[in-house]
């Protein structure tokens, strides 16, 4: 993040981040894997009025307090294909969310909701239907030891559809999730659904259109997320959006 005043920075540096995977074909249609990774994010943004709108004395308050979230994850997992058309997968994780990064009341700065150990054992079916219709459930459950101490849970049980036709791709996902634990935020339905129109040739062109409404636990980040990033409010908040890409 940096602010407008030369002075009045605040960046993250981490020259560091091991990632690796294996994966062993144990028998036809059977595979297991190994992964390790960690990531860093932390808030990227620009003030229009002096450091991010703030007075000095509130960016230096900010400065003081905020860290960047890091988080590290081994996970040991397998993959069966029961038939052409079935897949099966089941994986157990276990990490570390340090400074957890929130957005809260729908404000631009982030808060720091602090760190905990997660453990968690996660699995996924995957039904083709037909050609251009795939049915997916996945669920997950996990424990949190949060350091501020006591130890909660997590879980998440998540139904979606996929289908793609030529140039069309469509999907919809309904997710009921219990409270995140470190976030001050209810369980309950979420539904998510997305269209998009891709063309290749010469100039590839995708127009789309996405209703998101992402999930707040701590346990899903850390089973989603691989790659280092910023952390921005609107990944964290419900929205419509309405994309276009044309490759010239």
């Amino acid at each position: 993040m940096t602010a407008l005043y030369g002075s009045d920075s605040i960046k993250s540096r981490d020259l560091f981040l091991p990632t690796g995977r294996l994966a062993y074909d144990a028998a036809p249609g059977v595979t297991l894997r190994a992964d390790y990774r960690e990531t860093i994010e932390a808030y990227a943004g620009v003030g229009l009025s002096g450091a991010l709108g703030l007075t000095r004395e509130a960016f230096r308050t900010l400065q003081a307090g905020l860290r960047p979230e890091r988080d590290s994850r081994m996970r040991l997992g397998s993959d069966w294909m029961v038939a052409p058309d079935l897949t099966l997968a089941v994986d157990a994780f276990d990490g570390e969310v340090e400074d957890r990064l929130a957005f809260v009341e729908d404000g631009y700065l982030p808060v720091n909701r602090g760190s905990a150990h997660v453990r968690g054992l996660a699995m996924r079916a995957e039904h083709r239907l037909t050609p251009a219709l795939s049915l997916l459930a996945r669920y997950h459950m996990a424990q949190l030891r949060q350091e501020r101490g006591g130890r909660v849970q997590e879980q998440q049980l998540i139904l979606e559809g996929l289908w793609a036709q030529g140039p069309w791709r469509c999907r919809i996902a309904a997710a009921q999730s219990s409270a995140p634990a470190l976030m001050q935020d209810d369980g309950g339905l979420r539904l998510e659904a997305g269209i998009d129109y891709a063309l290749t040739g010469r100039r590839p062109m995708r127009v789309g259109l996405h209703l998101t409404d992402p999930d707040q636990l701590a346990s899903s980040r850390l089973m989603r997320v691989d790659a280092s990033g910023a952390a921005r409010p609107e990944d964290q908040a419900q929205a419509l959006m309405l994309t276009a890409a044309l490759a010239w």
